[in-house]
Order: structure tokens, then sequence, then C-alpha cells
């Protein structure tokens, strides 16, 4: 929640640098500290109120999920253990060493993972 206290300051402290800040800038892009990349007030909002709470909806999935994270990746941010715990159906997951968000370096692992996942899970045409 820090980090949304966080965001939500700043985009008040960039909304209070217009002179009678209005809704019809809520599509400029917004350059904020510690972001790789730019979004606009209006898209940080959406996603606010349009990501669908995962952990939430696991008890409803019944079917088989792989579920992989890097042990570089946030743990909070992408609760893969978290999800697996929660999840009606089966729910394999995955913990990849020394690999980051975008699987760096580490395609060849995941992709073994994926189709292994797959072969497992899905019944061949014989």
């Amino acid at each position: 929640m820090l980090g949304i206290s966080i965001l939500s300051m700043s985009l008040s402290r960039y909304a209070e640098n217009f002179s009678g800040c209005s809704f019809d800038k809520g599509r400029e892009l917004i350059n904020l500290p510690g972001w790789w990349y730019l979004i606009s007030a209006e898209s940080y909002l959406d996603r606010l109120v349009s990501i669908p709470d995962t952990i939430a909806l696991a008890p409803d999935i019944h079917c088989p999920v792989l579920a992989i994270r890097g042990d570089k990746e946030d743990q909070h941010r992408y609760p893969a253990e978290e999800f697996k715990a929660a999840c009606a159906g089966p729910c394999d997951f995955n913990l990849v060493a020394d690999c980051d968000h975008f699987y760096n370096e580490k395609e060849d692992v995941i992709s073994d993972l994926i189709v292994n996942w797959l072969e497992k899970n899905i019944p061949s045409s014989n």
C-alpha cells in the first residue's frame, strides 16, 4: 500500500502543477520516480479499479494452472505462492532461480517448464 500512497501523492503534486487543473489533463503522460515507464493519471486510476484481484478470484478457478515466478521478482507484487494456496483447481508453482520478471537468460528454463506442464495437462490425441 505504501507504493499506492506514494503514487497518489505524486499524482496529486502533478495535478497541483496545473493552474486550474481539470479532467482534460488525465491523458497526459507522467514520468513517476522509480517507474521505468510513463503512465497517465487516467490509466493509473483505471488500473486501480479494473485489475482483478487474482487471489480473491483464485477459489473460482478449477482448471489446471501453471504459475511461474522468478526469485528476483517481488513476491508481494506477483503472489504466485498465495495464488496456488487459494486456487480451487490444481496449480503447479515454479520458482525459477536467478530469474527476473522478464525471464532474461532463462528462456530455455521457462520454455521447458511450459512444455512439460502442457504435456502433463493436455490429453494427447492418440
